[in-house]
């Protein structure tokens, strides 16, 4: 479904779902551009929040950020011709 009939499904917003196989796609396209990143925990917040809380501790990325990821898998998932004209 393109991102028009999903804005209209969704009375005007769209919805961008991904299934495993477009995020195993995705981690294919940037995983030699991006680094690892650890999934840590903190007991005094789990203790505040009375659940398990874990935390993607995506600040350790290149950029500081998660948008590394989303940044590159955009760039990456364009047609060479149009990232042939620049980004």
């Amino acid at each position: 479904m393109d991102g028009d009939a999903r804005a209209d499904r969704d009375g005007g917003r769209a919805s961008y779902a991904a299934d495993l196989a477009s995020i195993r796609a995705a981690h294919e396209r940037i995983r030699d551009g991006i680094h690892r990143t650890p999934v840590l925990r903190c007991s005094a917040l789990d203790a505040l929040a009375g659940k398990s809380l874990h935390f993607k501790c995506e600040n350790f990325q290149k950029v500081w950020a998660f948008k590394m990821r989303g940044a590159l898998n955009a760039i990456r998932s364009l047609r060479e011709s149009v990232r042939a004209r620049g980004v």
